[in-house]
């Protein structure tokens, strides 16, 4: 009887890229995956419609791709979400288009799937983060999970690029929520562990490349990921004791006051003080224990300061 091959041995992954318009960064994308060398991979990518040259570099790969293709899409988790339709993978992750795998990468998650004591599993690895590549200094390592709040405590729970999943094809294949625009991976990882009860895995090694940029949606939508890690907290309670249900309410207040203070320190920084205390007023009047937070009277210390400099300058010029 004939020995079975590499690809027969090996668990299936599918990796879904969704893309638009990075074609700048998408090259690099696709050749860290194919790269990998990894003989029983699923590579799917699934443009929204990109008017760059994305959809010239992709064909340019078409031949190593398991699918693609290019139509306008409602966003990145409308795009994932197709992708997933067609993955049939034992193991399942996404790659945006401007971030990397790094080498061995779907080994060690191919190695920690043949290892694992459980038939739902949740792979965290570390990330690199940076600029490029070759520069990239940060790390950003997953957190340990000890309990459901270590899960609903901040939205760094792990670096999405570097996290797999196993498919249960004996369950219905689970989506991200489609109208989160920053938060959908983080509500995800919640919603596989405490809905569908996946064991996290922490792999201590670099898996991944995050990169940041000033296109990046993690440098422009961050009041949003803030009030979706509210909104996931909130999806998340009924599953929690009451007494976990007191913390995670906690932790959701803050994460949507924070979100509500970002534009006021942007306002702050450009020393728009008339806008930053009208939002701060705004707060205030819709969430009255606001008034009890650090951070909220924080930025009323540094709206007072603003303001006084001008007028300590003005009297040091009469005297």
């Amino acid at each position: 009887m004939a020995e079975p091959s590499d690809k027969q041995l090996l668990p299936k992954i599918s990796i879904i890229t969704p893309s638009f318009n990075q074609g700048e960064y998408l090259e690099e994308t696709i050749l860290s995956v194919l790269s990998q060398d990894y003989s029983n991979l699923q590579y799917i990518v699934i443009d929204g419609g990109s008017t760059d040259d994305s959809v010239m570099i992709i064909r340019k790969y078409a031949q190593y791709l398991s699918h693609w293709e290019t139509e306008p899409d409602s966003g990145q988790t409308h795009a994932i979400n197709k992708g997933l339709q067609y993955s049939s993978g034992e193991i399942i992750g996404y790659l945006n288009s401007d971030d990397c795998l790094l080498p061995g990468c779907l080994a060690t998650i191919a190695n920690a799937y043949l290892k694992r004591s459980a038939d739902k599993v949740i792979f965290m690895g570390s990330s690199l983060i940076g600029n490029e590549l070759a520069t990239a200094l940060d790390r950003f390592t997953p957190s340990p999970l000890g309990g459901s709040l270590d899960l609903l405590g901040g939205p760094g729970l792990c670096p999405q690029p570097a996290t797999f999943w196993t498919n249960d094809s004996r369950e219905a294949m689970p989506y991200f929520i489609d109208r989160y625009r920053f938060g959908m991976d983080y509500e995800f990882w919640v919603h596989l562990i405490l809905r569908l009860g996946y064991k996290a895995t922490i792999i201590r090694k670099d898996l991944a490349f995050y990169r940041l940029h000033q296109k990046a949606k993690g440098a422009t939508l961050t009041p949003i990921m803030w009030s979706e890690h509210a909104a996931t907290v909130a999806l998340a309670m009924p599953g929690l004791t009451f007494l976990e249900r007191a913390k995670a309410s906690a932790y959701a207040r803050n994460a949507l006051l924070h979100s509500l203070l970002i534009p006021v320190w942007e306002n702050l920084k450009e020393k728009d003080l008339k806008t930053a205390s009208a939002k701060l007023l705004s707060i205030i009047r819709f969430n009255p224990e606001a008034f009890m937070s650090r951070k909220y009277l924080g930025a009323w210390r540094s709206l007072l300061v603003l303001m006084v400099i001008p007028y300590a300058h003005c009297m040091q010029s009469k005297d």
